[in-house]
């Protein structure tokens, strides 16, 4: 389906204009223009990569549902509401914001990623505001894809990124450890002991914090309920569990193990030495260290989500 984007409250307001079939569309535009119209292959690529950072959302517009005041009204309030929030839209007063160039269309993706939806035709680069967290603090991100770092001043805040075929612009934010899971699933139920891979964005000053929740999966249950929280300074990523309501009970996914760590923004190779909570040191792990990309990654650490550890840099 292309309507996926289209009720998305932190998608660009301009992609609520659903193609092929929706609104009165035809179900053969798709076909109709595949292949034929550069600029419509080019729009439906855009349009679909958007979706990588949105749920499905399907329109429901028939003839039969009338117009009522939350389509004319409240919409419009809600969509001023989330400029507000994200960084959408015109800037506030005495706001950093103020006299930046600014897309209106990027937006945040939880705490830490900020995703710029390319929607020009045959753009070869956008631009991308990227602020900081204060007024006069260096403004440091990462490229999601490619790890390059940013790092933006007070006076310059924006910065242009080319544009790739296969992936939106995205970044994380300095100061960030993102926990995610690589392998490709059909099904969420496969992805319940799928190993993790950690991912530690510094900061100006070098230091990093990030939590993970984890649950039962199939149902909120704060007895079987556990909170992961990272932190990454002087060098030492720590990795400390929360207190666990039951500990018989603890969620699937405190056994799932680390698969990989990736130490953003590098100078150089390090040797690392990850302890378990008890001190004790594990054995036979090793860094490798890429210049193009900057990053230190440890693979295989032998350590668990669920567990207490650390990982110092030397």
């Amino acid at each position: 389906t292309y309507a996926s984007a289209s009720c998305s409250c932190e998608a660009a307001r301009k992609y609520d204009d659903d193609y092929g079939g929706y609104r009165g569309g035809d179900d053969d535009d798709y076909e109709r223009y595949r292949g034929t119209d550069d600029d419509f292959d080019d729009y439906r690529s855009r349009y679909n990569d958007d979706d990588d950072y949105n749920f499905k959302h399907d329109d429901d517009r028939e003839d039969d549902y009338k117009d009522n005041d939350f389509d004319d009204h409240h919409d419009k309030k809600a969509t001023t509401d989330y400029n507000d929030e994200y960084y959408h839209g015109e800037a506030k007063d005495d706001d950093q914001d103020e006299g930046q160039a600014q897309t209106g269309e990027q937006f945040m993706l939880g705490p830490h990623i900020l995703v710029q939806p390319v929607t020009a035709i045959d753009a070869s680069s956008t631009s991308v505001y990227l602020p900081a967290a204060a007024r006069e603090a260096p403004g440091v991100w990462y490229d999601l894809h490619t790890a390059e770092r940013h790092e933006t001043a007070p006076d310059a805040r924006v910065v242009s990124v080319p544009i790739h075929p296969d992936r939106v612009p995205a970044f994380l934010r300095g100061g960030a450890i993102l926990p995610r899971r690589d392998r490709p699933r059909r099904s969420s139920r496969s992805t319940y002991t799928d190993p993790f891979t950690l991912v530690v964005a510094p900061d100006a000053t070098a230091s990093a914090t990030g939590e993970l929740f984890l649950d039962k999966y199939d149902g909120f249950d704060a007895e079987a309920s556990m909170t992961v929280h990272f932190s990454f300074d002087s060098g030492v990523l720590k990795n400390r569990v929360g207190a666990l309501g039951d500990a018989a009970r603890a969620p699937p996914a405190s056994t799932s193990p680390v698969e990989r760590i990736h130490f953003l923004g590098q100078t150089t190779a390090r040797k690392v030495i990850v302890r378990r909570a008890s001190g004790e040191v594990v054995a036979g792990v090793e860094a490798n260290f890429d210049a193009a990309t900057a990053t230190l990654t440890v693979r295989q650490p032998k350590v668990k989500i669920g567990e207490g550890w650390s990982v110092e840099l030397q």
